[in-house]
């Protein structure tokens, strides 16, 4: 008997030092350079599947690590490091960038190419190859996870949207806080068109009309003293844009690409299923069938628990008060997306030449929301002496986007819409009743604030089709 205790209490206290020695590690990943935070950095139990990734501010934490785990801190671009545990529950991070993944030689201020090695500040580089990995809408969005400190952000602006951009984090609370574009030495603007209030629409930015195709690097200078060259405008960074002059080409090619895309709604908000319809927390009086009547007199889910009682739902019809179906994978559509690119360029002493034309149409993960682009860029070069050489480049755009989807407090932002759908409404039936006998449309509450989304996909249009011309020559002595 007493053996037994004996093991027992030998047991529990091994079990409770086991626990014991299980801690929370936290701590914050930055660049060693720059000390800028890195987010989506992947920390990891060395061994283990258990993990976790930074944020937007290069914070992470781990539970249930003891003192002999190996962290595991890796991202693209960056050399992987590996930290013991031992005694400590705070470890910061400094991650190196790894050369071996940059060039050498990059273009920096004015379009000048410099020594990596001999610049003051940090610079990556991306090439065309990286680029086009995934052709994106817009230009910007190629470069999602390939620099450290570079934030972009998609939002459901629909096709042809502009991208938030965040270089050096938020420097100022009343100005912008974009970087600076240069395309071609030539600065250009970064902010979307169009207004986001009370039912106006993204109209995308000058990024969205240039050719992933005809992109020969992209560079990113952070350093204070990269943006010295644009003063001012350079205060947030700059991201320098080449396009290609086919000066890598012998004689005169012909080149052919055709790129197919597919895009799905990935992450849906986390969906409450307990309360339904209603602002404060039961129904309305009993009908004179002995049902209780919910008369949806707000767009929201404030009402009663939804257990599966009998009712009368906004159609008047009875059925039991339950959660119902995520309105988010229901309402948004695969979107896809078809480019293709035909380009003749050559090379010889006396210059340089490329001819690009793009055909490009795109449907969005919105229904109805549609966009057929055309993109024509010639950029040419010619020595005219030893010593002088005139660059120059135009190019042509003409983009027909339908139905871009209202933002903000818009009556037909559908993202607003779901979101505020009562979880008790059946999608299926708000997509099969829009109208009603007199030709009405319906709504699923007595809140005429909001459109029954199908009904504003049908009835709200909006098209717009832009032209622009964009041009730049410079001469070299």
């Amino acid at each position: 008997m007493n053996k037994l205790l004996l093991l027992l209490v030998v047991i529990v206290f091994s079990l409770s030092s086991s626990v014991y020695a299980q801690k929370i590690v936290s701590g914050q990943v930055l660049e060693n350079e720059s000390n800028q935070p890195i987010p989506e950095v992947s920390v990891l139990v060395k061994g283990t599947n258990k993990g976790a990734t930074s944020d937007f501010d290069g914070n992470y934490a781990l539970k249930g690590v003891d003192q002999n785990s190996v962290l595991v801190f890796s991202y693209m671009g960056f050399i992987t490091q590996e930290i013991t545990v031992g005694d400590q529950s705070v470890i910061n991070i400094l991650l190196q960038v790894d050369s071996n993944k940059l060039d050498e030689v990059v273009v920096t201020a004015l379009n000048i190419e410099r020594d990596k090695a001999s610049l003051g500040y940090s610079v990556a580089q991306i090439d065309a190859v990286e680029v086009n990995v995934v052709k994106d809408n817009n230009v910007m969005n190629s470069l999602t996870g390939k620099v450290s400190g570079l934030q972009i952000t998609q939002a459901n602006t629909g096709v042809d949207g502009s991208s938030r951009i965040l270089l050096r984090g938020i420097t100022t609370i009343s100005g912008s806080n974009r970087p600076l574009i240069v395309v071609d030495g030539i600065p250009v603007s970064g902010g979307g068109s169009g207004g986001s209030a009370w039912g106006g629409t993204d109209g995308g930015d000058a990024l969205s009309d240039i050719n992933p195709d005809d992109v020969e690097s992209m560079s990113v200078l952070k350093g204070a003293g990269a943006s010295a060259a644009y003063g001012s405008l350079g205060m947030n960074g700059v991201i320098i844009i080449t396009t290609k002059s086919g000066v890598k080409k012998g004689g005169i090619g012909i080149s052919f690409s055709s790129t197919f895309n597919v895009s799905d709604l990935m992450l849906t908000p986390d969906l409450q299923n307990e309360y339904g319809a209603g602002a404060f927390d039961q129904f309305a009086p009993i009908g004179p069938d002995g049902i209780p009547v919910l008369d949806y007199p707000f767009s929201w889910s404030w009402g009663p628990k939804m257990e599966g009682q009998p009712y009368t739902n906004w159609l008047g019809e009875t059925d039991t008060f339950s959660p119902q179906g995520n309105p988010y994978k229901e309402f948004y559509q695969m979107g896809n997306s078809m480019i293709n690119t035909i380009a003749f360029e050559g090379a010889s002493e006396k210059g340089t030449f490329r001819l690009s034309i793009t055909d490009q149409n795109t449907q969005g993960i919105v229904p109805n929301n549609s966009m057929k682009k055309q993109t024509y860029n010639l950029r040419a070069s010619s020595n005219l002496t030893d010593r002088f050489n005139v660059d120059g480049r135009v190019s042509y755009v003409r983009s027909r986007v339908k139905n871009r989807p209202e933002l903000a407090e818009g009556s037909a932002n559908t993202s607003l819409q779901l979101s505020l759908m009562p979880r008790d409404v059946r999608l299926e039936d708000v997509r099969n009743n829009t109208v009603d006998a007199e030709g009405n449309e319906m709504q699923y509450a007595n809140d005429p604030t909001f459109n029954n989304p199908y009904w504003a996909l049908d009835n709200v249009y909006n098209e717009d089709t832009k032209d622009r011309i964009q041009g730049m020559i410079s001469a070299k002595w």
